[in-house]
């Protein structure tokens, strides 16, 4: 008998106790992983300098091996500036999220496991395939992050650009110009220098001029029909 079950016995109510044993609550929970381990096992020095922020100049670039990267799309706009009569030239801001790479699936797997014994999907090929849903949807919500990271990512002029380091929660944030001559309602893609430190793709950046557009969530027929001015 481990520590845990030791606890687990010391926890037990005597009422707890026969219906426990009645379902074979022992049985199922012999089966499941001691340990799943912690989406914040952050190095020492990396969980020390993230309280720098961007000034952190001990910060270190996404390692492709190790690590990986989620760049979020966003909309590029031409600001206004005050005593100005016309719009200024393109910027967006630009977020990315730092993670240890194949991490969280640990966690995710002893979810679908529990999901798996308590009898939630089918039987045969459709519960593994549900189990597998499981990990597949959770596992982003788990990953290790990696604080004091940044990445270099290529402008559609070619230029590379440094964004970051992300602080405590591994997630850096910058508004950036974008000074190639773009048209409203075009899309471009931005991507790593290393494609493969972003597996869910690159940022798609949406341009859009300082009038005459709108974002409109619903699922009415009628949204379809609306017009801007």
């Amino acid at each position: 008998m481990d520590n845990s079950q030791v606890r687990q016995k010391l926890t037990e109510t005597g009422a707890e106790r026969e219906p426990r044993k009645a379902e074979g609550f022992h049985n199922v929970e012999s089966q499941l992983p001691r340990h799943i381990g912690t989406r914040f096992n952050i190095p020492f020095l990396d969980n020390l300098t993230s309280f720098l922020g961007k000034r952190n100049v001990l910060a270190r670039q996404v390692d492709p091996a190790t690590e990986l990267v989620w760049l979020l799309d966003n909309t590029a706009y031409r600001p206004v500036r005050d005593g100005s009569a016309s719009p200024g030239p393109w910027e967006a801001e630009f977020v990315a999220a730092y993670f240890a790479k194949h991490s969280g699936k640990d966690a995710s797997e002893f979810v679908a496991d529990i999901a798996d014994k308590i009898g939630l999907g089918g039987e045969g090929e459709d519960r593994a395939e549900g189990e597998a849903t499981i990990v597949k949807r959770l596992q982003p919500f788990v990953r290790v992050i990696r604080p004091a990271r940044y990445v270099n990512v290529k402008l559609p002029s070619g230029q590379l650009h440094k964004l970051g380091p992300g602080g405590r929660n591994a997630i850096s944030s910058e508004i950036v110009g974008i000074k190639d001559e773009h048209v409203g309602g075009s899309t471009i893609e931005v991507a790593p220098a290393h494609p493969e430190l972003a597996p869910h793709g690159s940022m798609l950046t949406h341009f859009a001029e300082p009038e005459g557009w709108a974002v409109i969530s619903g699922k009415l027929p009628s949204v379809s029909g609306i017009s801007i001015y």
